[in-house]
């Protein structure tokens, strides 16, 4: 199943999935240099790379041509065939992780050739399955490496979080391949979440941890689209950002809408200084989108925002703020969101400023209520967002305070508006009509 020996450098392929920052390759080839590679490089038959990107570069840093690699056989493992002797040990339980990864594009496969075994039967095969090929990578991998099946799942957490937060969880990711145990890390990065998750601000607190762009474009782009809402059919809305800050969402969100409300009960700088809890504060929108503050006030902006809004609101909130018994009493339980959609890549929030490059444990979604709309099943933004929808001048932008506007489109010269002087000029405060379908029923 698995063969230990030698490479030429130059003949390993190393694939797309790899990472592109090794972090500290100095450091590591000085290491290797000192005591020697403790753990070949992991590759398939075909020299693919599995494991082992950062040794491979300490290597060439090094001078190596040749590096030692197990060649580890992904069919045999596939298909279940374990042999007993063979050598399991010197298995990083990263390197179980990966060969894991490596296994998940074979058992999707084979899951659709069994799939289209059955249909050419009519669907009355048996249903079992040969022995060998029973199980998923999870259970192959774990067997193949000879780790339990739960050890194989805490590393792979672990592994996630130094891939997402290397700065933070990195650490993490190298005492537990030094230790082989995974459950200590494991607990270390839990509590490291719970922590962040709990996230509390004191009572006189300004609570302002700026959205990042491509989030509201997101779901302005993905989210809506879902719900049978073109970005398109935004043009002739007003929206009401409630906690603007210093127009981290608002600015987006004039990408997409004819009017903007910005009001924060501070005065950033951006807009209107006006406490959207005060109940004589009301403004006259369609739809009420914000990252709403933490605690028991963030229960208050919703609630408000759905007897404001004609058609709709949207709140980006932690995944957390899904739980709890108070919650549920007092939205979800008689306004249960039309659709719950959650991010697949993290979004990363700073206090009082955009990181363009942060990072994060706290997972966020956007909670969605059109009226008149039935609950949906929920929703999975793509991954992708956060480098497809950053706009070249983001940083430019959104990393002022308070943002920078963007700069209204030029006005069109004097023979283009003599050539329009026919048409009947456009009433300002008729953004035209909205579509019927997103209407509210009067009650």
């Amino acid at each position: 199943m698995t063969i230990i020996t030698s490479l030429p450098l130059d003949q390993i392929i190393i694939g797309e999935r790899h990472r592109r920052e090794l972090g500290d390759i100095d450091g590591l080839a000085a290491s290797i240099a000192e005591v020697g590679l403790l753990h070949p490089v992991v590759v398939g038959l075909d020299k693919m790379l599995i494991a082992g990107e950062r040794r491979l570069a300490a290597a060439k840093q090094l001078g190596w041509s040749t590096i030692p690699v197990h060649v580890v056989r992904l069919d045999q493992i596939a298909r279940g065939e374990f042999a007993e002797n063979t050598q399991r040990k010197d298995f990083t339980l990263s390197e179980a992780v990966a060969i894991k990864r490596a296994l998940e594009p074979l058992e999707k496969a084979a899951a659709k050739d069994r799939q289209r075994e059955g249909g050419r039967r009519g669907g009355q095969g048996s249903g079992k399955l040969p022995e060998a090929s029973k199980g998923n990578a999870a259970d192959k991998a774990a067997n193949a490496t000879g780790m339990a099946r739960r050890t194989l799942e805490k590393a792979e957490a672990v592994v996630e979080a130094a891939e997402a937060e290397p700065e933070r969880f990195g650490k993490l990711l190298e005492d537990m391949d030094h230790t082989g145990r995974a459950h200590g890390p494991y607990q270390r990065l839990q509590a490291a979440r719970a922590i962040m998750a709990s996230r509390e601000e004191p009572g006189d607190s300004l609570d302002f941890f700026p959205t990042p762009p491509f989030a509201t474009r997101a779901m302005i782009d993905h989210v809506l689209p879902a719900l049978g809402i073109a970005p398109s059919d935004l043009a002739g809305m007003t929206v009401w950002e409630h906690a603007c800050g210093e127009g981290h969402m608002a600015e987006p969100l004039a990408e997409y809408f004819g009017h903007v409300i910005a009001t924060d009960v501070h005065p950033y700088g951006y807009g209107e200084t006006l406490d959207f809890l005060d109940e004589t504060s009301k403004r006259d929108c369609d739809w009420g989108i914000t990252n709403p503050p933490f605690g028991d006030k963030s229960v208050r902006f919703v609630l408000k925002a759905l007897n404001v809004a004609r058609v709709g609101v949207a709140m980006f909130v932690r995944l957390q703020w899904l739980e709890s018994i108070e919650r549920y009493e007092l939205i979800f339980r008689d306004h249960p969101p039309t659709l719950v959609a959650f991010f697949v890549e993290r979004v990363n929030l700073c206090k009082g400023r955009w990181e363009p490059d942060g990072t994060t444990a706290t997972a966020y979604c956007w909670l969605v209520w059109v009226h008149g709309e039935a609950p949906r099943p929920p929703f999975w933004i793509p991954p992708g967002c956060r480098e497809r929808l950053t706009h070249a001048d983001d940083v430019a932008r959104f990393t002022t305070h308070p943002v920078t506007r963007r700069a209204p489109p030029p006005a069109p010269a004097d023979d283009v508006l003599q050539a329009q002087q026919y048409a009947p000029p456009a009433d300002p405060a008729d953004p035209g009509p909205i579509p019927e379908c997103l209407l509210r029923s009067a009650p």
